[in-house]
């Protein structure tokens, strides 16, 4: 270790993690976990020390376990969500950790962007780049020289710059005033409804459960084309990602996952598939050249790695017609009636009403789930099931607040995931531990008006604030769909 015994104890705990990202970059790692240990000692939510015991951790669980605790404390941390969105792609693919690249990541000053905005920069000393931690509504990002960038702000002497430490402690303080202190207030380790579609809060109602399974059961015998449609909000998405998830941890398939479908034309959509799939054509001149690549790709996953490919692909009601053909042509590729590609197309109704112009590809569909909203049984168990998984395991919400939730969201989870938000952020403010039926009402109530959507929610009462509230939903959900 560089610094005494005696020395290190009278340092600032900013000038202990510099110490442990140095020991890191040295490939010191059982130092920087010491050094990291002693910081979080004294302050166990230091964001700087969680990163870098992060990055001196070989287990991969505890990693994902420091990353999630960082996001729980400050979901603004774009590093811990990128270095935790790597992670899990790494131990989903089964691979090992680099740690070269997670001190890469972690080097550089947050806060040193170019002046368009501070998640973008050179890598490099250059006039380019400005530091964005002191820049306000009427503060422009200053202008930093290339000598200070090399020495200071492209380095691990970072974290013991005024600058930064001034501006992560803000932001910290910004993020404990609200986001954590309502986590603590009602026992949640993160956010239970947010409408991110994320697996882990799956709720398998009878309905999810049977389309889960229906779809499983065409990709195992191989039998080609499911449709998997419903309303906005629904939990299309979510229940792909739970299908993506669980095939992709079988080594039997290999599993690609398309979030949107619109791409512009057929050379767009097959050069994307092979993209991701990591084949690149040795001719891509024309659409046959990509063609050709992927049928070859398909054989070869097929017969040498004795694998079945499964293509996931939502927002299907973007497809243009040209698009859906070139689907139906990618399921007539088989040899010896054995067909090469399993595909799952998920979107709005008006998908399936899109399939059905075309006779050769409507013939195809094996299985066709539709979803529809949530019973108040279902609508009750799924907003338990969030709380529980969140880590509260108290009863927030009353009997009338459900029932109050269930009519205004007309079952729609998306919608559910909203209000429940509102309602929580509303109670922490007053301080109750308990949501009623007044505190959802109060909740609607204060929603700002936003344009109505094309599909109306259906009435469920009179009066102004219930059809603001339903304008608000459907401005949120269109805009994140």
């Amino acid at each position: 270790m560089a610094e005494s015994r005696e020395d290190s104890e009278a340092l600032l705990p900013c000038h202990l993690v510099q110490l442990a990202a140095n020991a890191a970059q040295m490939g010191d790692l059982a130092t920087a976990r010491q050094y990291c240990v002693r910081v979080l000692a004294g302050d166990p939510l230091y964001e700087d020390a969680l990163l870098w015991q992060n990055v001196a951790t070989e287990s991969m669980a505890e990693k994902i376990r420091l990353l999630h605790k960082i996001l729980s404390v400050n979901p603004e941390n774009d590093r811990a969500r990128t270095l935790l969105l790597w992670t899990e792609s790494r131990q989903r693919r089964g691979e090992t950790i680099s740690t070269s690249m997670e001190v890469d990541l972690l080097r550089a000053c947050p806060y040193l962007g170019t002046p368009g905005g501070r998640h973008a920069r050179f890598r490099d000393p250059s006039p380019g780049n400005v530091c964005h931690a002191e820049a306000g509504e009427r503060r422009s990002p200053r202008a930093v020289s290339e000598e200070t960038q090399r020495d200071v702000c492209l380095a691990t002497d970072h974290l013991a710059c005024p600058t930064y430490t001034r501006a992560i402690s803000i932001a910290r303080r910004r993020a404990s005033d609200t986001l954590y202190s309502y986590f603590d207030f009602f026992g949640l380790a993160e956010e239970p409804f947010n409408i991110v579609p994320s697996p882990r809060f799956f709720y398998p109602s009878e309905q999810h459960e049977r389309a889960l399974q229906l779809l499983r059961q065409v990709i195992e015998h191989r039998q080609g084309l499911a449709l998997l449609t419903g309303q906005v909000g629904l939990g299309k998405t979510l229940l792909l990602r739970v299908l993506y998830e669980t095939l992709a941890s079988d080594k039997r398939y290999t599993v690609v996952f398309f979030p949107h479908s619109g791409w512009g034309s057929e050379y767009a959509m097959l050069r994307a598939m092979l993209q991701s799939v990591g084949v690149i054509p040795a001719r891509r001149r024309s659409l046959r050249d990509l063609e050709i690549a992927l049928e070859d790709y398909l054989v070869h996953q097929a017969f040498h790695e004795q694998k079945t490919v499964v293509l996931l692909l939502d927002e299907a009601q973007n497809m243009t017609m040209r698009l859906l053909h070139r689907v139906r042509r990618i399921l007539d590729m088989q040899i010896n009636e054995r067909q090469m590609a399993q595909i799952v197309l998920a979107g709005q109704p008006r998908l399936m009403q899109m399939v059905g112009r075309s006779a050769a590809l409507k013939d195809r569909i094996v299985a066709n789930c539709t979803l529809s909203p949530l019973s108040p049984a279902e609508v009750r168990s799924f907003i338990q099931l969030r709380l529980r998984k969140a880590g509260s395991q108290d009863g927030i919400f009353t009997p009338g607040a459900v029932r109050a939730i269930t009519e205004l969201t007309n079952g729609s989870p998306r919608r559910i995931n909203v209000l429940c938000m509102c309602c929580l952020l509303d109670a922490f403010e007053r301080r109750l531990r308990t949501i009623d039926e007044e505190v959802v009402l109060r909740a609607a109530n204060a929603l700002p008006a936003q344009p109505a959507e094309e599909t109306e929610v259906p009435t469920i009462a009179a009066g102004g604030r219930w059809a603001r509230f339903r304008r608000w939903l459907g401005g949120l959900i269109r805009r994140r769909s």
